[in-house]
């Protein structure tokens, strides 16, 4: 979020291992340990996005973890957290 709105930190395009890696290098980064609320929203492979909270879990300290769907006609995935 920038002054309220919500707006794109970076974008992550590859394989879906190396966004997933990327994307936690970005997070603790962001977060300096501090426990996060996570949200992923996705249009596409569910199977992954299942996968996820395994994977996030274990390398933060997660309180909530949400996972939505959108419908908007191509595959998309999307990782929002909010550092307590």
């Amino acid at each position: 979020m920038n002054s309220g709105k919500m707006a794109i930190k970076s974008k992550l395009p590859g394989r879906h291992q190396n966004m997933i890696l990327s994307l936690m290098d970005k997070i603790k980064e962001d977060t300096a340990g501090r426990t996060i609320s996570l949200s992923i929203i996705y249009a596409g492979n569910k199977n992954l996005v299942q996968q996820l909270p395994d994977v996030f879990e274990p390398a933060f300290d997660c309180s909530d973890i949400y996972i939505s769907r959108i419908n908007t006609g191509s595959e998309s995935y999307a990782v929002f957290f909010t550092p307590h």
